[in-house]
């Protein structure tokens, strides 16, 4: 039997931040507006208007390929429709990038501090992780570049 991969025991779980709702009861608060997990505190109205007219197909998976999405998307930025991809968030598709072309033993820069799901996959994956500190608050694109070898 196959178990799993020893890396994933040393990896550190991940602790999002508190809900909005444990938030406003632990504080004794009435209105929160959450920043972090690049949430929008104002959900568009078209959107409410939308999800409520599909509500009928929720018990339905939906078009994975994005069809409609990718053909209109393709048109506006002069693409080909096979060229762009969609997931389910961008960890998704960091996840699919750095499973497609990390491995045992690559190298991944990453700015310090940065995005968490670049080191997770990474480590997963059994890369080294160089971490390059940020420059007034922006990533060092010159400190970046020296820190890549062929293994990068």
């Amino acid at each position: 039997m196959v178990g799993a991969r020893k890396i994933l025991k040393q990896l550190k779980s991940y602790v999002p931040g508190k809900p909005i709702e444990e938030v406003k009861r632990a504080l004794g608060l009435k209105e929160v507006f959450k920043l972090a997990s690049n949430e929008n505190p104002f959900p568009p109205a078209y959107i409410r208007k939308v999800v409520l007219s599909e509500i009928v197909n929720i018990n339905r998976y939906p078009e994975s390929g994005c069809f409609y999405l990718k053909t209109e998307l393709a048109k506006k930025l002069a693409v080909k429709a096979d060229e762009l991809i969609f997931g389910n968030g961008s960890d998704e598709i960091i996840t699919m990038a750095v499973r497609a072309f990390v491995g045992r033993g690559d190298e991944v820069i990453v700015a310090s501090p940065t995005f968490l799901i670049y080191e997770i996959q990474s480590a997963i994956q059994e890369a080294k992780i160089k971490k390059v500190p940020l420059k007034n608050y922006g990533y060092d694109l010159d400190a970046m570049a020296r820190a890549v070898t062929r293994r990068t």
